[in-house]
């Protein structure tokens, strides 16, 4: 959240003026955004900010159309009256307080503690976008200055399944001030430049919470003894259930560092995005193209991303038995598999439910501006799949062929027939995508490992072939189940002393 708003400020900071409403003093406007933005992107822990995004209410949860939030122009008497109250109208860091008043409920507000908030509520003109400092100034006897909340009342904190260290509560807003950001009414445009990072976020942190899973579940599988002497690491059928779980870890990981390397591009271009790397062949030097590229693969990532470390950490905690289902706090929870499900259940759930990312998906499909998306995703994918043609010919037309029925689909049928079907939708383009990924991948390297996991993967997710009906013998599947498990020079797992 504190990204997106860094990003979100940074454009307007880079217009003549910050917001186009004469209501607001541009100049004035301008020093506060470029000193919020000044402590986002700071390292110096004394000085830098973090920040909250406020969308959800309880009529309509991630419908945020529905928000009773309001906010009002302060008359010249009220904001007068309000500075007398507290003797200063301004922020924590002497920063004036917006004309803008801002009352409501927000039913979900992650980072409580953070020190300023980007939110959403309703102006006579719609939907609206405002920055406000979480503290303001109050100048008691003498002269002292003391940081008050901004107008924000804790009403109660969430009770959550999981994310316990971060702070999420219902917060009664009365009499805030804050600035408007950008036009009145158009507040989702405004805050959809911090969806986009921080739904980015999600994807990258929930395939770092999976792999994490993936890791301790192969150490444990080194150690746990099961016959005699034999470790679980030799039971073949436990590894192959770790190898598949490796591949669709492998294919998110890289759906999820696509996005990064997309979102490089759209800031600093291709030149410093891609250096140094051979995915310059195939990515895009335009830096409107990225981020065309981005408002289309966006939700797919954040969507499919989540689901998939959610059941993928169940599956890493099936494979300890008992000690994957217990709390294992000892050595500040290294091996708390659980609670890496917990945290991790909610990434599917903030900031949009795969329903809603479907819905935004088709939506970035439709018109114009979605036309352009679709082309720019068909001539990246052409260009990946120019570079697997030598060695993956079938693969390559079986994908060509998926990806032509699927923009077939998006661009010829209505679309209350794309969002009945929504969310098959996100798992085709997923499919597509991460089965060019492997293969571009696969051809960066002359070992078998990665072909073999490009092959499991479309066999599994977009070939009719049945990986299970392979006529591989068991025991050759499962030397390559080690290697894609334990890594090339792994063949053989090595047997450690237990210490459970």
């Amino acid at each position: 959240m504190t990204d997106g708003a860094a990003i979100l400020l940074s454009r307007h900071l880079a217009r003549s003026q910050p917001s186009v409403t004469s209501a607001q003093d541009a100049g004035v406007l301008r020093k506060v955004l470029e000193q919020a933005y000044a402590r986002l992107t700071s390292f110096d822990p004394g000085y830098a900010w973090t920040s909250g995004q406020w969308m959800t209410e309880r009529p309509g949860g991630s419908d945020v159309s529905r928000t009773e939030t309001l906010a009002r122009l302060g008359s010249e008497e009220e904001l007068k009256a309000d500075e007398n109250t507290f003797a200063s109208a301004a922020d924590s860091v002497d920063m004036p307080l917006g004309p803008w008043f801002i009352d409501g409920f927000k039913w979900f507000s992650s980072a409580t503690d953070a020190d300023m908030v980007v939110l959403l509520a309703q102006t006579q003109k719609g939907l609206s976008a405002f920055y406000a400092p979480m503290k303001r100034t109050v100048v008691g006897v003498g002269g002292k200055r003391t940081p008050v909340m901004n107008g924000v009342c804790i009403s109660r904190l969430k009770n959550k399944m999981g994310t316990k260290g971060l702070p999420t509560a219902e917060l009664e807003i009365k009499g805030m001030r804050g600035w408007l950001l950008g036009e009145e009414g158009r507040g989702v445009r405004e805050i959809s430049a911090i969806l986009n990072a921080t739904r980015l976020w999600t994807a990258v942190g929930a395939t770092g919470s999976w792999g994490r899973g993936l890791a301790v579940a192969k150490a444990y599988c080194q150690v746990r003894k099961i016959k005699g002497e034999q470790v679980l690491a030799e039971n073949r059928q436990h590894v192959r259930w770790l190898a598949e779980e490796a591949v669709k870890y492998r294919a998110a990981t890289h759906l999820a560092f696509l996005g990064v390397a997309l979102l490089g591009i759209s800031e600093w271009g291709v030149e410093v995005a891609a250096k140094g790397t051979r995915a310059g062949e195939w990515l895009p030097r335009d830096k409107q193209e990225a981020e065309i590229l981005l408002r289309i693969l966006t939700p797919v990532m954040k969507a499919q991303c989540s689901l998939a470390a959610t059941l993928g950490l169940r599956e890493c905690m099936e494979s300890l038995g008992g000690v994957g289902y217990c709390e294992n706090n000892e050595d500040d929870g290294l091996m708390n598999i659980a609670r890496l499900l917990r945290d991790s259940s909610v990434n599917s759930i903030w900031e949009g439910t795969s329903n809603i990312l479907a819905e935004d998906f088709v939506r970035a499909t439709r018109g114009q501006v979605g036309g352009r998306a679709i082309e720019a995703l068909g001539t990246m994918l052409d260009k990946m799949l120019e570079v697997a043609s030598l060695r993956f010919a079938e693969h390559v037309e079986t994908i060509k062929q998926t990806w032509h029925d699927l923009r077939t689909f998006l661009t010829t049928k209505k679309e209350v027939e794309a969002l009945y079907r929504g969310k098959g939708l996100l798992r085709s383009m997923e499919d597509i995508v991460c089965a060019a990924l492997l293969l571009v991948d696969a051809c960066c390297t002359q070992g078998e490992v990665e072909r073999v996991i490009a092959d499991r993967w479309l066999a599994s997710r977009i070939s009719k072939k049945k990986h299970l009906l392979s006529d591989t013998s068991a025991l050759t599947e499962s030397e390559i189940d080690k290697q894609i498990l334990f890594g090339s020079s792994a063949i053989r797992a090595v047997r450690r002393d237990s210490k459970l």
